[in-house]
């Protein structure tokens, strides 16, 4: 019997494809052995062979591993992971995959948000909704978005709920109001939503001071059912900090409403977002008195931005005379309603020119036997202003059109007035007032030294001689201008950020600005820092 001559490979050296398995499990391996070479131990690599490893599971990871990576998908998703099998579908129940229900990635129906929201929870903390309302003019934007079973189902099973987010959706009043919402909500929001209104009279927020007692942030934006009475609601909510009623186009009588809500309320209110809202300085002045107010946004609607002031029009009725031009727009469309577009209260006013009496008592009979057979205009009653929506590039072929619906009479064939009646005529147009200039910037802070001339400052209340605000955001408004820069410099000595980009400051003004005040940023047209 031979001895064994081979040479053992030393017992501190281990084999390459033992060093190979252990490193990696699916690679590549060399396996080789030992053997003398001129009396020295050397190593001849073999035949490469693949190591396979076995398949991987994601049931192989354990349950906290495996609830992160649930916690990255949207509810629908989650739903159908659920569905593969019965571990996964018991660690969707987890209660910390539902603190955060956004459902906004897609428009649903009443009956798929009911039936994503049956997993929240006491430890739900956000729910974020969206609904059909986009699909207008289609019908099935009508499909509400709340009901009162779903809102009951929200306020037992979500106790510690504090932000709750509605994103076009449809509201029946009828049903529901604001004390069905969860009492312990921190924000609300209803962006782009269309409330259906009872026929009885009925105010969805009238309670909402009672009810929502800890309400911090309040958004109601892009809706045009907003109604200015609401905010003396509004101002009785103790806890408000934030208020926005961005792009809400229908506000009427916003003075009276929005003065005395600001006197008597909104004790704590620090930011006020006001843009794309048809405002003006009357409107902006109302504010001016709280003692919290930190930040205020205000920016002109996108669809005002380009119109100019025209004096006079041509057109075959003769000059039709524009006095202030000021433009109110739809910055969304109504639903149901017209789509958006430009709407103008044309309002024709007739003068008497003086005539020869003797000539008057000639005619009397004959005009007398027009105004029975085709009616004379000075004796019929004024017209009556009326809405007509024109369209950009075509105004003054529709204010033609418009004029002759109101001066039949008047108009031959040379577009002049007829000389068998004699009277002239003149249209102006009236526009609902939507501007802010530096009237309405100035009424925050009263300027140690006047930068507005012949303005008297009369308040029963004087207010306070420098302003709190630390932001301020106002954009679009080309009569705003260096003399707002003059007076934020000697009333606003918390201002940290400027936002005048599209007014009428001037770069010499901007650097008057920060040659007082270097320490805050200003964004403008000219420069961003």
């Amino acid at each position: 019997m031979e001895a064994n001559t081979s040479t053992p490979p030393p017992s501190n050296v281990k084999t390459t494809n033992e060093t190979s398995l252990k490193k990696r499990k699916r690679r590549y391996s060399s396996t080789g052995e030992y053997t003398n070479v001129d009396d020295e131990e050397c190593l001849i690599p073999a035949e490469k062979v693949l190591v396979e490893e076995p398949p991987f599971s994601l049931l192989e990871l354990c349950d906290e591993i495996l609830i992160e990576i649930l916690s990255n998908l949207e509810i629908k998703s989650l739903l159908a992971v659920g569905q593969t099998c019965n571990r996964l579908q018991l660690l969707i129940r987890d209660s910390r995959l539902w603190r955060n229900v956004d459902l906004t990635g897609e428009q649903l129906h009443l009956k798929d948000i009911k039936k994503y929201l049956l997993r929240v929870n006491d430890q739900t903390n956000c729910i974020k909704i969206r609904g059909m309302v986009e699909q207008y003019p289609s019908e099935s934007w009508k499909n509400v978005s709340l009901s009162e079973s779903l809102l009951q189902h929200i306020t037992e099973t979500c106790e510690n709920l504090q932000i709750l987010e509605l994103h076009h959706c449809f509201i029946n009043t009828e049903t529901i109001d604001i004390t069905h919402f969860p009492q312990k909500l921190k924000r609300l929001v209803f962006n782009d939503c269309y409330v259906r209104w009872p026929n009885t009279p009925a105010i969805l927020f009238s309670r909402i001071d009672t009810h929502l007692k800890d309400l911090e942030d309040l958004r109601i934006e892009f809706c045009n059912w907003f109604s200015t009475h609401d905010l003396v609601a509004f101002s009785k909510v103790v806890n408000l900090k934030s208020l926005s009623i961005r792009g809400c186009s229908e506000l009427k009588e916003f003075v009276p409403y929005g003065s005395i809500a600001a006197r008597f309320g909104f004790k704590k209110l620090e930011t006020l977002d006001l843009r794309e809202t048809p405002i003006m300085d009357s409107d902006f002045q109302c504010f001016n008195i709280l003692k919290n107010l930190r930040e205020v946004l205000v920016e002109c609607p996108v669809e005002l931005r380009n119109n100019r002031a025209r004096s006079n029009i041509r057109t075959s009725c003769g000059n039709v005379t524009l006095p202030e031009t000021r433009v109110r727009e739809r910055s969304r469309p109504q639903r149901p309603g017209p789509q958006p577009g430009r709407f103008f209260i044309v309002n024709v006013v007739y003068n008497r020119q003086n005539q020869n009496p003797a000539q008057n008592n000639q005619n009397n009979q004959a005009e007398n036997n027009e105004n029975q057979d085709e009616g004379n205009v000075r004796n019929a009653p004024a017209p009556i202003p009326q809405f007509h929506e024109l369209e950009p590039g075509r105004e003054q072929e529709q204010l033609e059109n418009a004029l002759r619906i109101f001066l039949p009479q008047h108009i031959n064939e040379n577009g002049n007035g007829n000389e068998n009646h004699g009277p002239t005529h003149a249209a102006s147009i009236y526009f609902a007032p939507t501007k802010i200039t530096d009237r309405g910037v100035c009424s925050y802070g009263i300027a140690r030294v006047p930068v507005q001339n012949n303005i008297v400052v009369i308040r029963a209340e004087p207010r306070p001689q420098d302003t709190t605000l630390e932001k301020l955001t106002i954009r679009h408004y080309r009569n705003v201008s260096d003399v707002s820069l003059r007076h934020l410099v000697q009333c606003a000595p918390k201002l940290r950020y400027l936002d005048v980009t599209g007014c009428g400051v001037t770069l010499e003004g901007i650097n008057a600005f920060k040659e007082v005040k270097p320490e805050c940023k200003v964004i403008s047209d000219f420069t961003s820092s």
